[in-house]
């Protein structure tokens, strides 16, 4: 029993590192891209046609920060570790589709500035 209390606490000391680490990431993306002079910011002011685009993402960025921050409280309140899996697996499947949308507007505008198809 002690061997499998020690590895639990093991697992939920890596995990909280992850989320610690993702954390700070997403941080410095939605820092990255929504301040002034920001991909977000440059596109909105660009490229207006692609507002809605740029509205999305941001959203999503509260949206992936509200992700992180129950995958923390679910550690603290003492959840299993295959419970937290569960909601980390569809996390990961957010934070996927964020960075196609991301790409996508990313290549939708460079595709404009560099003269390609309307």
């Amino acid at each position: 029993a002690g061997d499998s209390a020690a590895h639990a606490a093991a697992d939920r000391a890596r995990v909280a590192t992850v989320l610690e680490w993702l954390d700070g990431a997403l941080t410095s993306h939605v820092w990255s891209t929504e301040a002034a002079g920001g991909l977000l910011g440059e596109v909105r002011r660009d490229q207006p046609r692609l507002e809605h685009a740029v509205t999305r993402l941001e959203e999503e960025h509260r949206d992936l920060a509200a992700r992180v921050e129950a995958l923390r409280d679910l550690l603290r309140q003492g959840a299993s570790i295959e419970g937290i899996a569960w909601q980390a697996r569809a996390a990961q499947e957010a934070f996927e589709r964020h960075g196609d949308r991301s790409t996508r507007l990313t290549l939708d505008a460079w595709n404009r500035d560099l003269g390609g198809d309307d």
